[in-house]
């Protein structure tokens, strides 16, 4: 429950500190689906290693034991073995684990230290959607965009406004539409 909070708690923090052009922010959280996995997984887990040592014990012989000699079935070189194999396989996983958390931390590193190919300082993006009934007629879709974009460089302060088609370093689809001054709408592939 500890590590579940951490996780949501976390999850929170860098998703408050993510870039803005960080793509698919939208799809980073907690699935239950995972989780729920993770805890069959973890449940079966300990029954089967709890259930190994008790029936250990419920074969050894009692008459051994109660001899006074100190030694049964259950304690032996074989014994030992399988401990130093679980040890040595635990280990191993927990080597594997952390191996992987610290590449997953740097690579998350790296990629907010990737450079998006313009100037973000002093910069505002943001979503624009259009009447989906309007923008059947392409010369409103382009009207409209001309429109907003003269509104943005009237507001006093902006040295440029720009429409695009998503935010870098994403794209929006397989073809991308613009329009040629004087000309029709044309459609190019990414």
């Amino acid at each position: 429950m500890l590590g579940l909070l951490f996780a949501y708690w976390s999850t929170k923090g860098i998703m408050a500190n993510l870039p803005t052009y960080f793509p698919r922010t939208g799809e980073i959280r907690l699935d239950a689906p995972v989780l729920l996995f993770t805890l069959v997984a973890a449940m079966l887990t300990g029954i089967v290693f709890g259930l190994a040592p008790a029936l250990k014990t419920y074969r050894a012989e009692i008459s051994a034991g109660l001899k006074g000699d100190g030694r049964s079935s259950s304690s032996g070189p074989r014994r030992h073995r399988v401990l130093a194999v679980s040890v040595v396989v635990e280990l191993a996983l927990s080597i594997v684990l952390l191996v992987g958390a610290g590449l997953m931390i740097r690579s998350l590193i790296e990629i907010w230290r990737v450079n998006p190919g313009f100037n973000s300082h002093n910069a505002l993006t943001f979503g624009l959607m259009l009447s989906p009934s309007k923008r059947t007629a392409v010369s409103f879709e382009r009207q409209a965009l001309r429109d907003a974009t003269a509104s943005f460089e009237s507001v006093p302060g902006v040295v440029a406004a720009s429409g695009v088609g998503g935010g870098l370093p994403v794209g929006v689809g397989p073809q991308m539409p613009f329009w040629i001054e004087g000309g029709a709408q044309a459609f190019v592939a990414e």
